[in-house]
């Protein structure tokens, strides 16, 4: 299992070390990689990425926390290729790996990164208000982790479906192999025919 804690704070070096919008990012965008994964695992597409690709690069690789993140979360690097690409092969890791995402998602803009006069973030006017932001933030968090523990619960009692089957099927093999051969019974006192045999010749009277 991976460590949430050691991957917590890797998120809460981020957020510290960057402001508010290049820490919040950095987290979404790890966040929509490991959903995309989940949500199509046998897609390989969404299992490698090229850290030379510009959102990679600028949003994730070039921050030491959130590279650390995805390292510690099961990617591995393939320095030796011409193109240098992170693969992913930990699903074992990967609805924890999401958790701690969701959990530390929610990041309010600190006081200087707001304007006064129309309290949006930087100078960009297409930025949420915070109250809104926050709302909507508390909602998407809670709303992914029930969906998170409902996958979850969906995945545990699969395999513990298939592990009775598989147990079920081991029981039929035993008893096909060990039961008790159903058959004709011989009576007791009776003569066996075989194919040489041929009837006495009081049978053959009999039938004249």
């Amino acid at each position: 299992m991976v460590d949430r804690e050691i991957l917590s704070e890797c998120l809460k070096t981020l957020i510290n070390n960057e402001d508010t919008k290049t820490a919040r990012d950095a987290i979404e965008t790890m966040l929509r990689i490991h959903r995309n994964i989940l949500n199509d695992e046998e897609n390989t597409h969404y299992r490698k990425l090229r850290i030379n690709n510009f959102n990679i690069a600028k949003k994730i690789w070039s921050l030491y926390p959130a590279r650390q993140f995805m390292l510690l979360s099961g990617w591995i690097e393939m320095k030796n290729l011409q193109d240098p690409l992170i693969i992913f092969n930990s699903d074992e890791r990967l609805l924890d790996v999401i958790e701690v995402l969701v959990d530390n998602r929610l990041i309010a803009p600190l006081e200087h990164e707001w304007v006064e006069n129309t309290k949006l973030e930087g100078k960009s006017e297409s930025q949420l208000r915070e109250g809104e932001l926050r709302r909507k933030a508390i909602a998407e968090k809670e709303k992914e982790l029930a969906e998170f523990q409902k996958d979850k619960e969906y995945r545990e009692n699969l395999a513990e479906s298939i592990k009775r089957q598989i147990e079920s099927d081991k029981l039929r093999r035993k008893q096909v192999f060990t039961g008790p051969v159903v058959g004709n019974k011989l009576v007791k006192g009776a003569r066996i025919r075989t194919l040489n045999s041929s009837p006495s010749p009081n049978s053959r009277n009999q039938r004249m």
